[in-house]
């Protein structure tokens, strides 16, 4: 039954989506963002590179301390000064946030939902980063960043551990970028129209070199993108929209239905 549901909006879509993709192609600002330079990266999995003279986490891992402390006592030291956090700019935050110490925990976790909630729940960076209008484009300039470095002609193969770690980051912002467009008080459409836009592109630019292994994480961003544009649309299907509280696997088909709806509502 529910097939059938998603199938039946999915061709209801697809005459009038061959030339929303053809359109969105055109129009898509994400590459427009400002990124950093690809070679910012050079050094990855060490860390993401952190702004010449802005806060740093006092403790993180390599340090000494890291090891010997328990991680109540980690997550204590690397909260942000409370003097200093209502001041930092949107992009400030965002450097400092995408360098989180434990924000690879959310992996750990057997639901996306829970996983970033404990995140937001633990490190007052992200909860002040997600009261910020500006955060999804900020966002997506580390995600443009990332995707800049992936087609920069780095081998990876030459490393499959930092690729593996390297894939982890991606998928990081990704979480992120839909843990904030689900959580955010005030979002305004046009920011989903823009994850949208950045999240297709990538697929599109994947698929069009053969490649078709797009993160989970991407539909799960784009999934709560669509849903803050139109909560009508998932509340029929309540399996689909568990992907944002339960560690669900999409399926090709549905899939293909976050693709259709990706470009149909992006315009």
């Amino acid at each position: 039954m529910k097939n059938c549901l998603y199938l039946f909006m999915v061709c209801s879509l697809l005459v009038s989506c061959h030339q929303d993709k053809q359109e969105k192609r055109e129009s898509c600002t994400c590459e427009s963002l400002t990124p950093c330079a690809a070679d910012a990266l050079s050094q990855y999995p060490a860390a993401w590179p952190a702004k010449p003279g802005l806060w740093d986490y006092p403790v993180k891992p390599g340090m000494e301390e890291w090891g010997k402390n328990h991680k109540e006592e980690n997550v204590n030291a690397c909260q942000i000064p409370e003097e200093l956090l209502s001041s930092l700019s949107t992009e400030d935050l965002t450097n400092i946030c995408v360098r989180y110490p434990y924000l690879m925990d959310v992996f750990a976790w057997n639901t996306f939902h829970y996983g970033l909630e404990a995140k937001y729940n633990e490190f007052n960076g992200i909860r002040e980063l997600f009261k910020r209008n500006e955060t999804s484009k900020e966002l997506l300039k580390y995600w443009n960043c990332l995707q800049t470095f992936s087609n920069s002609g780095f081998d990876f193969e030459e490393d499959l551990h930092r690729r593996f770690d390297f894939r982890l980051f991606l998928c990081e912002v990704e979480f992120l970028l839909g843990f904030y467009t689900q959580k955010a008080d005030a979002i305004l459409k046009e920011d989903c129209k823009q994850i949208l836009q950045c999240l297709c592109l990538a697929i599109d630019l994947e698929h069009e070199n053969g490649i078709h292994n797009a993160s989970l994480y991407n539909y799960y961003a784009r999934a709560n993108a669509i849903n803050r544009i139109d909560p009508k649309i998932f509340k029929n299907m309540p399996y689909m929209y568990d992907g944002m509280s339960s560690f669900v696997a999409y399926t090709n088909e549905e899939k293909e239905f976050i693709n259709e709806l990706s470009y149909q509502l992006m315009k």
